[in-house]
């Protein structure tokens, strides 16, 4: 079993047996490591939860802390990008020869529509976390 299929199984397991914790456990790290799909987080503490036989008012707390921990995922992408920034960004940007010179064109252009590109970002499908991190990189206050 390849390690990321491996880690899906443990975060389906986590959830089966601390469901609440799980479910913030999972939105916090699907939301810091990109690789890991929110269709496998939610869906899954959705079946688990009606498997349990979970009322709708136990929902409630599922869905309260599914965002809290999206929330506090989310900031520390924010912080990560605002500490790192610019510099780290230039540093490893050179392997795919990506010069100063074509990211203060990106940072105009997104300067421009950067409004437009977060709100279509968010809803395009696993992108929805990759904004934040770009709006903080360049400095963009539209996230």
């Amino acid at each position: 079993m390849e390690p990321f299929d491996s880690f899906l199984v443990f975060i389906a397991d986590f959830l089966g047996e601390h469901l609440y914790e799980g479910i913030f456990l999972a939105a916090l790290i699907e939301t810091v490591i990109p690789p890991i799909p929110t269709l496998a987080v939610f869906p899954t503490a959705g079946f688990l939860a009606s498997q349990q036989g979970i009322s709708l008012l136990g929902i409630i707390p599922m869905i309260i802390l599914g965002g809290l921990g999206a929330t506090i995922g989310t900031s520390i992408i924010y912080l990560i990008a605002l500490k790192l920034g610019r510099t780290v960004l230039l540093r490893y940007l050179k392997n795919f020869r990506i010069t100063e010179k074509k990211l203060e064109r990106v940072e105009i252009w997104f300067e421009k529509y950067g409004d437009k590109a977060v709100l279509i970002g968010r809803l395009v499908p696993s992108n929805e976390r990759n904004d934040f991190s770009t709006c903080r990189i360049i400095k963009n206050e539209n996230s």
